[in-house]
């Protein structure tokens, strides 16, 4: 199991989740800030008995309705929230936050998600070297299809826009599953929305120069717009004798659609801001009290601007990969999973490179490519002389 398959856990797994995450939830106080019409959502002895609001039984037993019913219609599979994330080549600032760049970033985020509708963005953060991504995707080839068409994109504007000339991102992107868990999916939120205060940058989230989706959350958006050249269209048309059209002549306006977390979407629109609102409110004061208990201060947005987008950091920093984002009794279930995924798919790849067509691999994975025959050498055709 050292080289990790990207799969899509199945129906019957994710329900398994669900009921785990649903059956019990630890209050969520230490990670939101004060006060809110949402309060009763952090109070984890408001329903009596240890048990969280978020996981009351009336709450429980109308999901599982719903789903029962999506089921009974053939309505397609819920979503699975996926934690995306990539590093740019040697850790350079080739994201480094400018108006132009964070308006083509989220321009291409537009596109790939017209390219690929059926993925969903819960929220985004481009910090200088690196971003976090939190998306929903039916399945593992979906998000590939909406990872490529947002990564090939975004990095032919980093290089024109920063004068750069090699490749953009380190490797291929990382995605992580992320379980139902309420407690789980917020703690993922928080860790993206917090990056910029996490690494001594700003004082607040809404302080990050950078492409992000903090204020939209903080204000209840659900669209953001940014913009999209149409690089096609201009060489074509200056082939075609227009030689003096500019690019704002082929730039649009695109929109992000911006959606609430899996675990969260039984809440209104205005209880979701003011969780969000929450959310940025804790960090603001974790970060407070950090910077007075430790006597130091951010950097500030006039530093992150100064640094030049060629400029390689002297030490990157590097943590272990996780295998999902889950409590010990999710990530359990998700282990099991995806061992009997990754033997199913082995066997399969085995019987294909036996020479047998009729495979049958894993729902929502890549399958292996046909093995290609070539003839021995004692039947291959001589060249002539």
């Amino acid at each position: 199991m050292a080289k990790r398959l990207r799969w899509t856990p199945t129906p019957e797994v994710l329900e398994e989740l669900e009921a785990l995450a649903w059956a019990f939830q630890p209050g969520l106080s230490d990670l939101l800030g004060e006060g809110g019409a949402a309060e009763g959502l952090a109070d984890a002895d408001a329903a009596g008995g240890g048990r969280a609001p978020l996981a009351d039984p009336a709450k429980s037993e109308r999901r599982a309705a719903l789903r029962a019913r999506e089921h009974a219609e053939g309505a397609p599979p819920r979503p699975v929230l996926y934690h995306v994330t990539c590093r740019t080549v040697q850790s350079r600032m080739l994201l480094r936050p400018g108006p132009e760049l964070d308006s083509l970033l989220v321009g291409c985020l537009a596109r790939a998600q017209e390219a690929a509708p059926a993925v969903k963005a819960c929220t985004y953060d481009f910090q200088s070297n690196h971003y976090h991504l939190l998306l929903t995707s039916p399945d593992a080839p979906t998000l590939s299809h909406f990872m490529n068409v947002f990564q090939s994109t975004a990095a032919k504007e980093v290089n024109r826009t920063h004068d750069w000339r090699d490749q953009v991102w380190s490797r291929r992107y990382d995605s992580f599953i992320v379980s139902p868990e309420p407690r789980v999916q917020l703690e993922r939120l928080r860790y993206i929305v917090a990056q910029g205060c996490d690494n001594n940058l700003v004082d607040s989230p809404l302080e990050w120069p950078g492409a992000c989706a903090h204020q939209s959350l903080v204000d209840g958006d659900q669209t953001v717009e940014g913009a999209w050249i149409d690089r096609t269209e201009l060489y074509e048309r200056r082939r075609s004798g227009e030689p003096e059209l500019e690019t704002a002549d082929v730039t649009t306006r695109n929109t992000v659609h911006l959606a609430k977390l899996p675990a969260f979407d039984h809440l209104s629109d205005a209880e979701y801001r003011d969780l969000m609102q929450r959310l940025v409110a804790g960090v603001e004061k974790q970060t407070r009290e950090r910077h007075q208990a430790e006597r130091t201060r951010p950097l500030g947005v006039q530093g992150v601007l100064r640094v030049h987008p060629h400029q390689r950091p002297k030490k990157t920093k590097r943590s272990p990969r996780p295998w999902f984002h889950a409590t010990r009794e999710s990530f359990k279930v998700l282990k099991r999973a995806y061992k009997a995924f990754l033997d199913a798919y082995l066997r399969a790849a085995a019987l294909l490179r036996q020479g047998h067509r009729d495979v049958a691999f894993p729902e929502g994975c890549f399958p292996s490519r046909l093995p290609v025959s070539l003839p021995l050498p004692s039947a291959r055709a001589r060249a002539p002389g």
